[in-house]
């Protein structure tokens, strides 16, 4: 798995449409999460 942060993160969804230090989790090509950088560190 690849975890490219600390960026801002524009969304579709639209309870969480901006992250201003944003974060995806990928594994392979396929995306298995969005959220705060620092929040996705920690799992």
């Amino acid at each position: 798995m690849l975890l490219i942060g600390n960026g801002k993160l524009l969304t579709r969804d639209s309870e969480n449409p901006f992250f201003e230090s944003g974060a995806v989790l990928t594994d392979g090509t396929l995306i298995k999460e969005l959220g705060g950088t620092e929040e996705l560190k920690s799992k």
